[in-house]
C-alpha cells in the first residue's frame, strides 16, 4: 500500500478515484446520476477505510444522508483513535464569480445561469496536524461537464487551504468532520468489538472496505 503523507496527496487519491467512477456511472447510467457519499479515512500516510454511502440513499434529503454520516464518522472515530485525518467526497457546485450570485444558492444559479456555476466533484480534508493535534481543513474541487455520448469533459482541479477554517467554519460538512476528529477515545474496542460495529455500519446503510 502507498503512503500518502501529505493532505493533498490523500485528496487526490479520492479525487482521481471519483472521477474514475463519476465516468463509469455516465457511461452506465447516463446523465444526472449523482456519486454516493465516500469517506476516506486515515491513519497517519495510510489509508485505513474506505465507507460509501448505499446509492439507493444517495435519495434523501441531503440534511438526512449528512446526520446519517454524522453518526458513521463518530462511530468510527471514536472506535478507532488511530483514524488521523478523514477525506469526504462528493458532487457539488462551485463559482469563480460569487458577486453575480445575487443572494441565490449555487444550485439554483446553475439552473438558471450556465455560464455562471460549474457541477463539480469536491474533496473536504479535515486531518489532525502532528505538531499540535489541530484540525487543518482543505478543500479540493474538480469541475466537469457532460458531453454528448455518455462521456464528461474534466476541467482543472482546483485546491483551497489557507483560510478554509474560517471560510467553512459553518459548513456542514466542515463540522461533521471537525466533530468526529475532535472527540476523545472512547472504551477499548477489540477486534470482536470493531466487527460488530461495522455490521451495524454496514446495516444502517453503509458499503465498508478496509486495508
Amino acid at each position: 500500500m502507498d503512503k500518502y503523507d501529505d493532505a493533498m496527496s490523500k485528496m487526490a487519491l479520492g479525487l482521481t478515484s471519483s472521477q474514475v467512477a463519476k465516468n463509469y456511472m455516465v457511461e452506465d447510467f447516463g446523465v444526472g446520476e449523482e456519486l454516493p457519499f465516500t469517506f476516506f479515512m486515515w491513519s497517519g500516510g495510510d489509508l485505513t477505510l474506505a465507507i460509501q454511502l448505499r446509492r439507493e440513499l444517495m435519495q434523501q434529503p441531503v440534511e438526512s444522508r449528512l446526520s446519517r454520516c454524522q453518526s458513521m464518522c463518530m462511530a468510527i472515530c471514536s472506535a478507532v483513535p488511530s483514524v488521523t485525518a478523514i477525506s469526504f467526497i462528493a458532487e457539488g457546485f462551485e463559482t469563480l464569480d460569487k458577486n453575480r450570485l445575487g443572494g441565490r444558492d449555487l444550485r439554483s444559479a446553475f439552473i438558471e445561469e450556465d455560464d455562471l456555476v460549474r457541477e463539480c466533484i469536491t474533496v473536504t480534508h479535515c486531518e489532525k496536524l502532528p505538531q499540535t493535534a489541530n484540525l487543518e481543513i482543505t478543500l479540493l474541487s474538480l469541475p466537469y461537464e457532460y458531453k454528448l455520448g455518455r462521456t464528461v469533459e474534466w476541467g482543472r482541479p482546483l485546491g483551497f487551504v489557507s483560510g478554509m477554517d474560517k471560510v467553512l467554519k459553518t459548513s456542514s460538512v466542515s463540522q461533521m468532520l471537525r466533530s468526529a476528529l475532535s472527540q476523545p477515545s472512547g472504551d477499548y474496542y477489540s477486534d470482536d468489538d470493531i466487527d460488530i460495529l461495522f455490521n451495524k455500519i454496514i446495516s444502517s446503510g453503509f458499503n465498508i472496505e478496509g486495508f
